[in-house]
């Protein structure tokens, strides 16, 4: 084919002005004539427009002469691309049946690749979720290679599933800790994303929480119970006040502090002497 080429002659067409510099100096010559001229009458007005019909005539005869040149090149370069053309589309039929039984097998190929690579992953994906790499249906990309990243995917979920277990347990051991109960709420945060220590941050402030909400009940309770004995105990001083011999009573109001336990033990043990105990609410002004 190479040496087919070699007998197809072409060369751009070339051009040649004759006596181009002469035929610039006497263009110069004839336009610098007509320049400086002022129209300011009649007569110069006349003149002008003679002189601007001469340029004219000039001018549209080297146009005449470009156009006729480029035309008449452009026509030989319309055949010679015609010509190339029809030699190009003798080759067009050969190239597409080449081009779609190259296609095919390409297809065929692929397909086996992706076959494969279901193989591949079946071995060594060891049940696991495995992300297809486009790469791997790559000509370049050997069976050697596929299984190899396989394998470390496969490692890497494994990491990934050992951190879980270690953090779900770490996030169920504060949940215990903390005195809570529910594990299955903190595990769903975690699942969605959240970052395992500000889990723990608020397990820990939900457990105290609850311990002070505790507290406050207790405390209430506590106090609840001591109005309750003072009530009984102001019943029990009035049922055997008739039953002991009467002595003269004597009424104090004495300041006490201290915590409610010291407060239960001693108003048990006031019971205990007979003494009335009430509780005392200064009026308040």
């Amino acid at each position: 084919m190479k040496d087919l080429m070699q007998i197809v002659e072409f060369k751009p067409d070339s051009y040649e002005i004759k006596n181009l510099n002469q035929i610039k100096e006497y263009a110069e010559k004839t336009a610098n004539k007509y320049k400086g001229i002022v129209v300011a009458s009649e007569e110069t007005y006349q003149t002008a427009k003679k002189q601007r019909a001469e340029v004219k005539k000039l001018r549209e005869e080297v146009e005449t002469a470009r156009k006729k040149v480029k035309n008449d090149k452009l026509k030989e370069l319309e055949d010679f691309e015609k010509d190339m053309k029809s030699i190009s589309s003798i080759y067009n039929e050969a190239w597409e049946e080449l081009e779609n039984n190259i296609k095919d097998f390409e297809a065929r190929e692929r397909q086996e690749k992706e076959d494969l690579i279901q193989v591949l992953i079946s071995n060594h994906g060891e049940g696991f979720e495995i992300e297809h790499n486009p790469k791997w249906t790559n000509r370049t990309f050997s069976e050697e290679q596929i299984a190899e990243e396989i394998k470390h995917q496969v490692q890497d979920i494994k990491e990934k599933i050992e951190k879980r277990k270690q953090e779900l347990k770490v996030i169920e051991q504060a949940v215990l800790a903390s005195g809570l109960e529910d594990t299955a709420g903190w595990i769903a945060m975690y699942d969605r994303g959240i970052d395992s220590q500000e889990i723990l941050q608020r397990i820990f402030k939900a457990g105290e929480d609850k311990k002070s909400l505790a507290a406050q009940k207790e405390n209430k309770i506590q106090e609840e119970n001591i109005n309750t004995n003072l009530y009984n105990q102001d019943l029990e001083i009035k049922n055997i006040k008739d039953e002991e011999p009467q002595e003269k009573i004597v009424e104090d109001i004495i300041k006490i502090r201290g915590t409610i336990k010291q407060f239960n033990n001693l108003n048990e043990y006031l019971v205990s002497t007979g003494m009335k105990v009430e509780r005392y609410y200064p009026e308040k002004n």
